[in-house]
């Protein structure tokens, strides 16, 4: 299994077309099968989002778009693809890369509703590890801890012809398995074994893994686990063994992480929905969603002089002729005192002072402007903000704009991956 990390809008070629080239975050290489399993890929309804086709010197390209994660194609090989994020250096190393994975990770433990709510710091001090591996070892931390207090066991209907009449016996099927043996009982009965959903998720997971994983620790780990699973069959119907799992979670509560991990892993269920297109693992995010929950998040924490709201829907666009609102608004991050209303959306698209109109599309400046108007009805001061990720040309605040002469000013602004969360939403706030 050979693994590649490369960055968002990242370029990648056939290795035989450029043969002299070595690999960068920003340049990748591959074999023909690799290239071509991702060229397919991008046939496919759901590959069409994650990369677009280029072409250089005549030869084809493919482009990594606005989602982040793993692909994995048949033959084993690994793309890592990691936000673009800068740290004051145009051109990255594998030092900075280790950076950007930290930050990724951080940045993943703002998705709610999701495992990786429980990444602690220990995994974001271990980014030199591929994504993969890192996932792979909360994984397996998740499914010992399990282990050590115990695998569930329950009642698993059965029927068997045994020598012995114990449960209920099929008075059908005895008389055809046992003309002519007396000593036989054609039975159904309650056996109380491992052999449930949940277990076999786990067992069929961590097989899984075991064929992935090129870390020592990880390896080891799942050794342990495949021993202590042993006597658990894999699973045979994903959807089936889910659907079980689901109700059986009520009575075993101390599952919901290994088994949610395992979901990811066996269903390629990230947030972009993207199915196992390259008969591979596909677990990919969309940029933007994660940057808008992750910043949400720190407003949350963070701020201390105003009321956080996330995706606020206490203004309405229209209204019908009866008086029913409609077409609900949905700013990012909402933050209110007695004095005032800041209204803040984060968007993940670059921003250059060099382009006409810095590259800011007219569809956010309309968005921002109806924000603005509805809110400024509740009589309180109304200051819009939007935030983009910092780059190279991207430094530091534009100078504000505004809607109206004497009102409803917009401030736009870089998030600075190099400073601390605090100090980041402490600026926006006072700018504001």
């Amino acid at each position: 299994m050979q693994n590649y990390s490369l960055r968002e809008y990242a370029k990648i070629y056939k290795s035989e077309d450029f043969p002299k080239s070595i690999n960068s975050p920003d340049e990748v290489f591959l074999p023909n099968t690799a290239f071509d399993a991702v060229r397919n890929f991008i046939d496919t309804k759901s590959g069409k989002h994650i990369f677009r086709t280029g072409r250089r010197k005549g030869n084809e390209y493919l482009q990594a778009q606005q989602y982040v994660g793993i692909v994995e194609t048949p033959d084993g090989t690994v793309l890592e693809i990691l936000p673009k994020i800068y740290f004051g250096k145009e051109e990255i190393g594998n030092d900075e890369m280790k950076e950007v994975r930290r930050a990724f990770l951080q940045m993943l433990r703002s998705l709610r509703h999701t495992p990786f709510r429980q990444l602690g710091e220990a995994y974001l001090q271990a980014a030199k590890l591929p994504l993969l591996e890192v996932f792979i070892a909360a994984f397996t931390e998740a499914t010992l801890l399990l282990v050590q207090n115990g695998l569930q066991e329950n009642y698993t209907l059965r029927e068997a012809n045994e020598p012995y009449l114990r449960g209920k016996l099929i008075f059908s099927e005895h008389l055809k398995s046992n003309l002519g043996k007396p000593y036989n009982f054609y039975i159904e009965k309650d056996d109380f074994r491992k052999d449930i959903a949940p277990n076999r998720l786990l067992r069929t997971a961590i097989d899984f893994l075991a064929q992935r994983t090129q870390s020592y620790e990880n390896r080891n780990h799942l050794r342990q686990l495949q021993s202590f699973f042993a006597a658990v069959p894999r699973s045979q119907n994903l959807t089936a063994d889910y659907q079980k799992a689901e109700t059986e979670n009520r009575l075993f509560p101390q599952y919901k992480s290994p088994l949610t991990w395992a979901k990811i892993f066996l269903r390629h269920q990230s947030f972009s929905h993207v199915s196992g297109s390259t008969k591979g693992l596909s677990l990919l995010f969309p940029t933007a969603r994660i940057f808008e929950e992750y910043v949400g998040q720190q407003f949350q924490r963070y701020s201390e002089s105003h009321t956080i709201s996330l995706q606020d829907r206490s203004h309405h666009l229209l209204q019908t002729s009866t008086g029913k609102d409609k077409f609900a608004l949905r700013p990012d991050i909402v933050a209110e005192n007695d004095k005032e209303i800041l209204i803040f959306d984060t968007k993940w698209k670059i921003i250059d002072p060099h382009l006409p109109d810095f590259g800011i599309t007219q569809a956010d400046l309309y968005q921002m402007f109806s924000y603005g108007e509805k809110y400024a009805t509740t009589g309180k001061s109304v200051k819009l903000h939007l935030i983009y990720p910092q780059n190279p040309d991207f430094e530091t605040s534009l100078a504000p704009f505004r809607f109206h002469k004497e009102r409803l000013p917009l401030f736009i602004s870089p998030y600075n991956f190099s400073k601390s969360e605090k100090e980041n939403i402490t600026k926006f706030i006072t700018l504001s």
